[in-house]
């Protein structure tokens, strides 16, 4: 197997390390940390909520008001945004802790359809669909590839060209 092309390395952020370990199934600790880095604005949005939360209940508290159905609403909501965003995490932190590396080879397709506010490109081997910025996904070309993800998330972590006998 040839190994992916540069551009590919700088868009998915994996070096020849973290494909040798995603070959034998793990995920490396510097991906780990990328993946917890990159979705820490969950639990960051929890904490926020939270506290938006407990601050109008204390400015209504302050001014003397105590409205029957606004503050248990307001409780509520920001418990329920809160475990959303919790539980939204929770993928990410399972793959990023415990997770396997999981593998698909077979022909690569690349296409791209229009998004709400702008064009998403993808790359789909098999049944498998993996999102990529429009330059990463230029540099795979219509042969057989190998591609090494996280099953709970379908994140993309590594991928090298199959080489033809």
């Amino acid at each position: 197997m040839d190994f992916a092309p540069s551009r590919l390395q700088i868009a998915l952020l994996f070096s020849g390390h973290d494909l040798t370990e995603n070959r034998a199934g793990r995920i490396t600790y510097g991906q780990r940390q990328r993946i917890l880095w990159s979705t820490a604005y969950y639990p960051i949005g929890a904490v926020l909520a939270l506290g938006l939360m407990a601050l109008f209940e204390w400015k209504l508290l302050e001014a003397g008001i105590y409205a029957y159905y606004a503050q248990p609403m307001a409780f509520f909501f920001g418990i329920v945004v809160a475990l959303a965003l919790l539980g939204a995490w929770r993928p990410h932190v399972m793959d990023a802790l415990f997770g396997p590396v999981d593998k698909i080879e077979g022909d690569l397709v690349r296409r791209s359809t229009m998004g709400i506010f702008r064009r998403i490109h993808y790359v789909r081997i098999g049944p498998r669909a993996f999102d990529l910025p429009k330059w990463a996904a230029d540099e795979f070309s219509q042969e057989p590839w190998c591609c090494y993800y996280l099953p709970r998330t379908g994140r993309l972590l590594s991928a090298e060209k199959i080489s033809q006998p």
